[in-house]
């Protein structure tokens, strides 16, 4: 299933840059649908699905509480199967010699004839005990386990009974037709109707069973699976940890029909997939509750993983790249506009996408400006009129963030967010309640932060129709001036449009240049963040000795990269010769060029303190740089920083720093990982609840993350597959393990669905600049 499209890419080098390069064919993308009770089509008679049987002509049959549905090409349910004269709480499926349907319930097991059930009731023979499982034997008859005992139901009767009190949670037969009987005490084996002695080797208690067509016995059990190889008559238990089962606590072991494993548990599904490690479904993206019921896999390769609150189906569609693009540029146009402005969309109804509700962000300004970015590659590469709508339209929006301020008296200060009045009124019922624009604007919040003698609220506009936030941080403004370069060079044609953005970055540079390197709020003081000036920049310098040689840090160099890349598009973008000499002066008088090239240097020397969005802010800060500076040393400099820098980032896989990187690097700045994390991304952007530190395939790394929260912060040593992971901005830990804590939050989540610029910006950067060829 998985061999060909998988590996349908192709290193090379690029014809017009002369760099790495890969060509992008189709690959298999992830998708998933959820299936529960309710009307109609695609819907199940109950949630509560106790077992699933596929069948070869690929058919599938669900087992619930109140009935058997059944579905065919992996469509709809488009059957119900009800005994009307019998008890329809159905516990277990399975298929005779002849490839007819029965199924299990507590006193009885019912073959299905057409639409009719004919059943067979314990109470006609000896058997003693309710169902538990039931397996069709290759004898034509069929197995009944129940808690009580095991017996061969043969047509007529049933016999060869074992009576022991013993729970049987499950049954398997190897190809001589001898059974295997999975119980709360173990593993035994029943040959001729004699049940020999339990194998201790399996592990007790055996939660479920499978053979396959090697004959090796695969005994679940709460710990782990052992198998028994009948090569060399040894048992042995299946491999856990890092290239082993993520969890290991079995409820149900199937077969693809490419006899690959396939597993249930009580915290999701594994899936072992060639040549890669196990495919790991859990949460709420993938199932609709962790505790797995019935796991198996259709002849078309789709999963059916069954929950005591409906089926996860799972499959796999081929299509390029560019046709996922395609989705994330529908869902963010769909859901994620607010006036030009990008952000995620909350959603009342948990996972539910018929409703969203839109709202403001303390960084509408960073996260628009990456949207703007990702619409003008999108525009350079295919020359799409509506993704240069798309961009000029956010440009405007942008442009609003500086005009409200501007009029206020402040020019240049770019707010980081805007909304109208009718929209405070309506989030806020409480703010409708006051008449003035000012009371309203106030009403949205205002608060005072005295140990940066700021203020960080929400003001009113001259026109009165909107409110405007202040307190703007570094982040929005190195999101504006990579934005604003981006969309000048590349979508701003005519004079008209790039004197657009020449006029809204000579206002905003010269703002913080002729404030002293500061951004200075409503109050006349600089913002919390707001600071570039040399005095903050060099503050609490320390030199420290690491791997034998003495280094010099800064907390605060990070802040020196910052200007000295507005400063160079400043002047790139205006012509202003003032921008270029306070570039120099800040380079050749206070080294800003040797501190923002070491601004990783605090986090060798004091790594509990790493901040991943600074991650995110050095490599927007690094992109003009990269573009622009092309003299022998300063660019030498910045391409052999970012060097550095990637190469600390590579096991992470991020497409975004990757690219950047790659836009002046010459080798190694990790197209493949970048790629197979565009692939791997989840298809839907809905903020699910996920948990994967109780997962045996991980090396938690340690416990505690900068934040210093008060619960568990576990981290990984290794970076899990981006679909195995929460949806975020590529401004957090990728390590992080979990974003919701059992008991209490993992049935939670779906709240939110973010915007497709996390994916978008990278990839329309990589076709930009070469790194991927479709």
């Amino acid at each position: 299933m998985f061999g060909l499209l998988l590996l349908g890419a192709c290193r090379g080098k690029s014809e017009k840059q002369g760099i790495e390069s890969i060509e992008v064919g189709p690959y298999l993308q992830k998708f998933q649908t959820t299936i529960t009770k309710g009307i109609g089509a695609n819907t199940l008679l109950s949630n509560d699905v106790r077992d699933i049987l596929a069948k070869e002509n690929g058919e599938v049959f669900a087992a619930t509480a109140n009935g058997v549905c059944s579905t065919f090409d992996g469509g709809g349910w488009w059957h119900s199967y009800v005994d009307g004269a019998g008890d329809n709480s159905i516990i277990a499926l399975t298929q005779d010699k002849e490839g007819r349907l029965w199924a299990g319930v507590a006193g009885a097991i019912k073959r299905l004839d057409g639409e009719a059930w004919t059943a067979f009731s314990f109470t006609l023979t000896s058997l003693e005990g309710n169902l538990t499982t039931m397996l069709g034997s290759s004898s034509g008859g069929i197995w009944v386990g129940t808690d009580k005992g095991v017996a061969l139901f043969n047509g007529a009767t049933f016999e060869d009974i074992i009576s022991d009190d013993i729970t049987t949670t499950s049954l398997a037969e190897k190809k001589d037709g001898t059974l295997l009987r999975g119980t709360l005490s173990g593993l035994y084996p029943v040959e001729d109707g004699d049940q020999g002695n339990v194998i201790p080797e399996a592990g007790s208690p055996v939660m479920a069973l499978a053979v396959d067509d090697a004959d090796r016995i695969y005994a679940g059990t709460r710990t782990g699976i052992n198998v028994f190889d009948p090569e060399d008559n040894t048992w042995a238990a299946m491999v856990t940890g890092t290239t082993g089962l993520p969890f290991t606590d079995i409820t149900d072991i199937s077969f693809t029909p490419q006899n690959e494993l396939l597993i249930g548990t009580t915290w999701g599904a594994a899936y072992s997939v060639p040549t890669e490690r196990w495919l790991y479904f859990a949460g709420k993206r993938w199932v609709p509750d962790n505790k797995i019921t019935a796991a198996v896999m259709d002849p078309d390769g789709t999963l059916w993983l069954g929950t005591g609150q409906g089926i996860g189906k799972v499959f796999w569609v081929p299509m390029t790249l560019e046709e996922k693009a395609k989705h994330y540029e529908e869902i963010t146009r769909a859901r994620h506009n607010r006036m030009g402005m990008v952000e995620s969309v909350g959603l009342p109804v948990a996972g539910s996408l018929s409703k969203f509700t839109q709202h403001d962000a303390d960084n509408d300004g960073l996260w628009t400006q990456m949207y703007i970015a990702a619409e003008s590659f999108r525009y350079a590469v295919t020359k799409d009129p509506e993704a240069k709508k798309n961009a000029m339209e956010s440009f405007k929006a942008m442009l609003r963030l500086e005009k409200y301020p501007r009029e206020m008296g402040n020019p240049g200060f770019h707010a980081r967010s805007f909304c109208s009045i009718e929209e405070v009124k309506a989030w806020n019922p409480a703010c409708a309640a006051y008449t003035t624009p000012e009371e309203i604007c106030a009403c949205k919040g205002r608060w005072w932060m005295a140990e940066t003698s700021s203020w960080k609220g929400w003001f009113r506009d001259v026109s009165g129709l909107y409110c405007w936030k202040n307190d703007t941080s570094s982040d929005e403004i190195t999101g504006h001036m990579f934005g604003y370069s981006v969309y000048y060079d590349l979508v701003a044609e005519s004079e008209e449009e790039k004197n657009e953005v020449r006029e809204v970055v000579s206002r905003l540079m010269n703002h913080i240049v002729d404030n002293g390197y500061h951004l200075l709020d409503t109050n006349g003081m600089p913002t919390t963040f707001g600071h570039w000036d040399p005095e903050h920049v060099t503050k609490d310098e320390i030199r420290f000795n690491h791997e034998g040689k003495w280094l010099n840090a800064g907390q605060f160099w990070m802040d020196g990269l910052e200007i000295i890349s507005y400063l160079r598009a400043a002047y790139h973008i205006t012509g202003e010769k003032k921008f270029y000499d306070h570039y120099r002066i800040l380079i050749d008088e206070y080294g800003y060029d040797d501190r923002a090239a070491n601004w990783q240097n605090m986090y060798i020397a004091a790594p509990v303190l790493y901040n991943y969005s600074d991650d995110e802010l050095a490599s927007l800060a690094y992109y003009p740089l990269l573009q622009y500076e092309r003299g022998d040393v300063l660019g030498k400099l910045f391409v052999d920083s970012v060097e550095r820098y990637r190469k600390t980032k590579d096991p992470q896989r991020c497409p975004l720093w990757n690219f950047i990187a790659g836009s002046r690097m010459e080798r190694g700045y990790g197209v493949v990982g970048a790629v197979r994390t565009l692939k791997e991304y989840p298809w839907s952007l809905i903020e699910w609840g996920m948990f994967n530190s109780h997962r045996t395939d991980v090396v938690i790394g340690s416990t505690r993350d900068r934040h210093n929260r008060p619960y568990p912060v576990y981290q990984s040593t290794e970076v899990l597959p981006y679909d195995e992971r929460k949806i975020e901005k590529w401004n957090s830990n990728p390590y992080e393990l979990d974003s919701c804590y059992p008991p209490l939050s993992c049935g939670s989540g779906g709240g939110a669905e973010e915007s497709g610029t996390i994916w978008l910006l990278p990839y329309w950067m990589g076709r930009y600049h070469g790194f991927i060829k479709e």
